[in-house]
């Protein structure tokens, strides 16, 4: 299904049977430019992830998507897509907002053109073109390399979020900036190395990271933002190093924190930072 806009064409719905869907360049003479959110998605598995007028969708799991290089334009379009495997991004195509990606469980690469001007790929992994901001670490990559932070300032907002297969995390002395949610749900992350030269900007950096057992914690942002340690049930120890200020709500919500030692500096404690 899609809609005419003027002089192109926007996918709204995939409506097959298929597995491997090739995406047209050309309908009805004009190039098929963007595809809207959730739109390899079965609606009845949308579960009012968003509200959408058509009734009828793929009935199968969408494995392989093959996109035009006419698009220009991608925002959450393959969005719970749970069996997709790789994707291939088109030189012109620009990725609107963080979603694209989300609760694609299977994903293990993003591939990009290599004349794309806003992103490159390396070795599966999302980067801006100059390679100093990670963008996404696809959830189901294998991270048997070490060296994915290799010349990265800066992690992404939900950068690695779902990645099973992250256990150890050492930030780099030349990362200055991770973003929010940038390590949520690394369920088997277990060990975090951060730096004192590091600003944590946002919130829920590492909530639900439930094999979490102690960190040493820093944050020039001088917080403990909303959420940063949200229902890490394992989590037992923290040790503040940064001249924190306050500590947001819901940082330790659901945490399995025994003891924490609040430093001097600290004014404020917001609602349900302790909660349960």
């Amino acid at each position: 299904r899609y809609t005419v806009k003027d002089d192109h064409i926007i996918i709204r719905a995939y409506c097959g049977n298929e597995t491997e869907v090739i995406v047209p360049d050309l309908i009805k003479g004009k190039p098929v430019t963007e595809i809207v959110p959730f739109a390899f998605v079965p609606l009845k598995d949308q579960n009012n992830i968003v509200k959408n007028d058509f009734r009828e969708r793929c009935s199968e799991r969408v494995r392989s998507i093959i996109l035009p290089k006419t698009i220009l334009r991608l925002e959450g379009a393959f969005a719970c897509c749970f069996e997709l495997e790789e994707i291939f991004i088109p030189q012109n195509a620009e990725l609107i907002g963080n979603a694209n990606f989300r609760l694609c469980h299977k994903l293990s690469a993003i591939h990009v053109d290599s004349d794309h001007k806003l992103y490159m790929s390396r070795n599966g992994i999302l980067y801006s073109k100059d390679g100093k901001t990670l963008l996404r670490c696809p959830p189901d990559h294998a991270l048997h390399e070490t060296n994915y932070l290799d010349g990265v300032e800066e992690i992404g907002r939900d950068a690695f979020e779902y990645c099973e297969n992250l256990q150890t995390l050492v930030i780099p002395t030349s990362v200055s900036t991770i973003q929010s949610g940038a390590f949520y749900a690394c369920s088997n992350l277990k060990s975090v190395t951060l730096h004192d030269n590091l600003l944590l900007s946002g919130g829920s950096h590492f909530a639900h990271c439930k094999s979490l057992e102690s960190i040493i914690y820093y944050n020039n942002a001088n917080v403990i933002p909303a959420g940063e340690f949200y229902w890490c049930e394992n989590l037992r120890t923290i040790n503040i190093q940064s001249k924190i200020r306050s500590i947001g709500s819901s940082a330790f919500f659901e945490s399995g924190l025994r003891e924490i030692v609040i430093p001097k500096g600290v004014t404020s404690i917001n609602q349900d930072a302790f909660m349960h």
